[in-house]
C-alpha cells in the first residue's frame, strides 16, 4: 500500500549542478545532500547510458512538493515527460486512459480533470494532471528536467508483486543507504513509460 508521496525527481548533469542547485535553493530548503552515491543496478535500464554514481540533493518546501535533484555525469535533452506547475504535477502521455489506470494503482483517485492522492503522512494532497500528446517525450532518468515520482510503501515486496502481475515492468528490490537510513528500493515502469520509484524500510 502506498502511504506517502516522497518526491519528484529532477535530473541534471554534473556540469550544470551549481546552476540548478542555486535555482532550487532560491525557493526550497536543503534537507540533505549525498555525494557519489552508487546507482542501484535496476536503474541502469532506465538510463540512456550507464551511470555508476550520482549526487543527490533533497529539497523541501512548505508551499510545494519535495524535489530530489539527481546529478549524473551527463544528461540528454529530450522533452521532459513531467513538469511541476502551480502545485500540480503534469505528466505527458500518448494514452491518457492507460496512464490514469497506472496511477490509480498508486492510490490516485480521479477528481474532475485531475487525479488526487491523499495520504495520512502527506500534509498536502498530491494533484496529478494528465496531458495526452502525440509528441515523443523523455522516458529515462538521465534526461534534463523532471523524470520520475517516488512513493513510500508499507510493503515494497507486496506492492512490486501486485504491479508485476498487472503486467508492469519492475526492477528487483535493492538496498541503498540514503541520509544514514537503509532503504529498500525498486522502480516500476508504466506502459506509457512513466517511471515510479517505490521506497520502503524493514
Amino acid at each position: 500500500m502506498i502511504i506517502k508521496f516522497d518526491h519528484i525527481s529532477y535530473s541534471c548533469s554534473m556540469e550544470d549542478k551549481k546552476r540548478v542547485f542555486e535555482q532550487f535553493a532560491r525557493q526550497y530548503e536543503v534537507l540533505f545532500e549525498e555525494i557519489n552515491l552508487r546507482n542501484i543496478s535496476g536503474k541502469q535500464k532506465l538510463f540512456y547510458e550507464k551511470h555508476q554514481y550520482h549526487d543527490l540533493v533533497m529539497f523541501d518546501s512548505k508551499e510545494s512538493f519535495p524535489v530530489e535533484l539527481t546529478v549524473y555525469d551527463r544528461c540528454k535533452t529530450k522533452e521532459p515527460g513531467l513538469a511541476l506547475e502551480n502545485n500540480k504535477i503534469i505528466i505527458k502521455t500518448n494514452d491518457r486512459k492507460e496512464t490514469g489506470f497506472f496511477f490509480e494503482k498508486m492510490g490516485f483517485v480521479p477528481q474532475g480533470n485531475v487525479m488526487v492522492l491523499k495520504t495520512v503522512l502527506n500534509k498536502q494532497k498530491v494533484v496529478l494532471q494528465i496531458e495526452e500528446t502525440e509528441n515523443e517525450y523523455n522516458q529515462k532518468l538521465d534526461n534534463y528536467g523532471f523524470s520520475s515520482l517516488a512513493f513510500w510503501s508499507n510493503n515494497v515486496e507486496k506492492e512490486r508483486k501486485k504491479l508485476k502481475e498487472l503486467g508492469y515492468e519492475v526492477t528487483l528490490i535493492e538496498e541503498l543507504v540514503v541520509n544514514q537510513k537503509k532503504l529498500y528500493i525498486c522502480f516500476v515502469v508504466g506502459k506509457q513509460g512513466e517511471i515510479v520509484e517505490l521506497i520502503g524500510i524493514k
